[in-house]
């Protein structure tokens, strides 16, 4: 801070900001950095409001955001600043860039404000209640009616407007081809975050902003393609909140829900029935079946969501079944097995809402469970958590149905861990490594590197230690999985891995045949080790028993 007050230089200042945003998320919660936060406040509501006009557009955007950070992490210190100096110039800055054309649009003071929105309401939600309308002119000319608008929205709650600005964040009409993302990515992140707080809103804007959502979903840059997958779900998930029964007390209201819920599963049902197999859209259309599985019953009969699973299942096994083997998967982006955790999440949540499952649907079930769990290790950090998470709801769906679940957990776990302890021994890739001589020929090299991918038992490890840690994993915390469930999941889960454990140990062929020995090796010599001289009649089967005696300890 000392540096940045110090130095008037852009380029300097700037570069405190990463060490500044670090140190305050590392001191967290601290009791006694009150006076530190009240001098970082001041100094940058200064600069974005008495000396705005001497301040670049690079550390305008920049202080914005850090201000919302510092409501984040320590929202007691900052209450006294956040209503209504702090959202005041939030939505002073977003209205200037993002309604009015009267100034200069700078993308880094507009990313920047709705960056520190997306902080700022994590703690501080703003006024719902509207300031009064303006007064209405009766012969309007164009300018008047753009002025009238303008006025308009500047005199909607704080809330609204932070939708409003949102929204226009992520219009796609002039920002399709932009090379520079950063005001989408926050609006996307704004609403990956925050959708469920414009509920109300949601309801008269929800079909362009799904349109924008979904064209934000295909685009070809990377990283706004991911976030706007998150802000796909939290704004399904905003949506169908508002379907829930206790959100409904009217009639009109209600009207409203069915036409809502009518116009949301004719998208999804669009999206899975269309002939081009687009894994992305067909994707989107499951999670968002998966999502509004309760207004499904809520709105539909009993055989409506069972007629939608069937179709899902089939839909699913399409996406699933065609997919590369684990061994290419190290090399080989596919949205196929990628998709698998997003499947299984949807699945899981359509079969809670189901009074029951049929037979037939047990086995496509299990495929997808356990493919999911194979592809594991190839998974990025993020997709491994998700992965385990899924795993565990679809446990717990198939729970409920207690005539399908004892079958289910039986082969999905059986298969799991044949499947986990059919990979090469640890010992056997380590050795392999250590005796690699340096200086290696390109090709050598190559198979070095693919030995250095290889998968091991080890590697499932992480996931079967979360699974069996059920119990105390916070995202499961909520009325949907109940403690006493999640408790009886871990029990019998546990059972079925000793009695499969067992159970491959019995079908293991362990016999082994004694060598031949050779004359001319023969120097006479003996030895008391009762293996010398022995081999497995099937190494495979042996290998599987060492893994699994790895894999229980």
């Amino acid at each position: 801070l000392i540096i940045f007050n110090v130095d008037s230089a852009s380029d300097v200042r700037a570069g405190t900001f990463p060490a500044l945003s670090q140190l305050i998320e590392l001191s967290a919660g601290f009791a006694d950095m009150e006076s530190e936060i009240d001098k970082m406040a001041t100094t940058f509501l200064d600069l974005i409001g008495l000396q705005s006009t001497k301040t670049t557009a690079t550390i305008k955007g920049l202080s914005l955001a850090f201000l919302g950070l510092l409501c984040k992490c320590f929202p007691e210190h900052m209450r006294k600043y956040s209503d209504p100096l702090l959202i005041g110039q939030y939505l002073k800055y977003l209205h200037e860039h993002l309604v009015r054309d009267v100034v200069k649009f700078e993308m880094l003071v507009a990313a920047g404000a709705m960056e520190g929105l997306i902080y700022y309401l994590v703690n501080f939600v703003p006024s719902a209640i509207p300031v009064a309308q303006p007064t209405l002119i009766r012969n309007k000319s164009k300018d008047d009616e753009k002025r009238i608008k303008e006025e308009q929205i500047r005199c909607e709650s704080d809330l609204k407007r932070v939708y409003i600005y949102a929204s226009r964040a992520i219009q796609t009409q002039d920002q399709t081809n932009l090379n520079r993302y950063a005001l989408v990515k926050a609006g996307l992140e704004l609403f990956a975050q925050h959708s469920t707080l414009f509920t109300e809103y949601l309801y008269d804007d929800y079909p362009e902003i799904l349109r924008c959502l979904r064209a934000w979903n295909t685009h070809d840059n990377y990283d706004v393609k991911k976030i706007a997958q998150r802000a796909y779900d939290t704004f399904l998930l905003g949506v169908a909140n508002a379907l829930k029964e206790p959100n409904i007390k009217t009639q009109e209201q209600r009207r409203r829900a069915v036409q809502t819920f009518q116009y949301f599963i004719k998208e999804f049902r669009d999206k899975i029935d269309s002939p081009e197999l687009e894994i992305r859209d067909l994707a989107m259309g499951i999670r968002g079946y998966g999502i509004f599985a309760n207004a499904c019953k809520l709105y539909g009969t009993e055989e409506d969501v069972k007629f939608m699973f069937a179709g899902l299942i089939q839909r699913c096994e399409q996406i699933a079944m065609p997919t590369i083997s684990l061994s290419q998967a190290a090399d080989v982006f596919d949205e196929r097995f990628y998709a698998l955790p997003n499947l299984l999440d949807a699945l899981s949540a359509i079969i809670i809402e189901m009074t029951n499952i049929g037979e037939e649907f047990l086995s496509p079930l299990e495929r997808l469970t356990v493919m999911t769990i194979d592809y594991y290790p190839r998974y990025q950090p993020k997709p491994q958590a998700t992965t385990c998470s899924s795993v565990i709801k679809m446990i717990l769906a198939l729970q409920t149905k207690p005539t399908c679940y004892k079958p289910f957990l039986t082969r999905i776990v059986n298969q799991a861990i044949i499947r986990c302890c059919s990979h090469p021994l640890k010992s056997t890739v380590e050795q392999q490594l250590e005796d690699v001589e340096p200086d290696l020929p390109e090709e050598q090299a190559k198979s070095l590197l693919a030995i250095g991918k290889t998968i091991t038992y080890e590697n499932y490890i992480p996931l079967w230690k979360t699974i069996l840690n059920v119990t105390s994993l916070k995202e499961f915390d909520t009325s949907t999985y109940p403690i006493f469930d999640r408790q009886n999941m871990l029990v019998s889960l546990y059972d079925e891995m000793i009695d499969s454990i067992l159970h491959i140990i019995d079908r293991l062929d362990l016999s082994v045949d004694k060598e031949k020995a050779k004359d001319e090796n023969d120097d006479g010599t003996t030895t008391t080790d009762p293996v010398f001289g022995m081999k497995p009649i099937k190494p495979k089967d042996f290998e599987i028993f060492y893994n699994l005696v790895d894999f229980c300890q």
